[in-house]
């Protein structure tokens, strides 16, 4: 699961404890408690106290990870063939949507039909449609 779809999953939690906390002021209301206002939950701000630093965490990762290719003026990767051979094929750079170097599908058949077996990089090298979807991903060598 990629960092952005993890920072998804964070922000949606940290809604649906709010959307609790609402509920159970509602009900608290409802079963008759007096005055306009009811104290919040030690557990529901604990929870969300903690949904925010982890949302804060993952923002900070996904920042350093996207800017760790913005002194490069052109990105390439060092792919390696199920011949052996090795080539160097220019990459786009990460963006706030693709968190990974990657290629467009078109090439990556391209490269596929060359027999393209890993990268040789730290990083695998996405594969993306013109919608900007992953699609597929040359790995890394383990």
């Amino acid at each position: 699961m990629s960092m952005n779809e993890q920072l998804e999953l964070v922000r949606e939690c940290y809604l649906k404890v709010a959307s609790a906390q609402n509920f159970w002021t509602a009900y608290r209301r409802a079963a008759g408690e007096s005055g306009t206002t009811t104290p919040e939950l030690p557990q529901f701000v604990t929870l969300m106290a903690e949904l925010t630093r982890t949302a804060e965490e993952l923002d900070r990762k996904i920042e350093e990870r996207r800017k760790r290719f913005d002194s490069v003026p052109v990105l390439q990767a060092l792919l390696r063939f199920a011949d052996g051979t090795t080539r160097k094929v220019a990459v786009s750079k990460p963006t706030n949507e693709i968190e990974e170097p990657y290629i467009g599908e078109m090439f990556y058949t391209a490269l596929k039909a060359k027999g393209v077996a890993v990268s040789l990089e730290t990083y695998p090298v996405l594969v993306v449609d013109r919608r900007k979807r992953v699609v597929a991903e040359i790995p890394t060598e383990k």
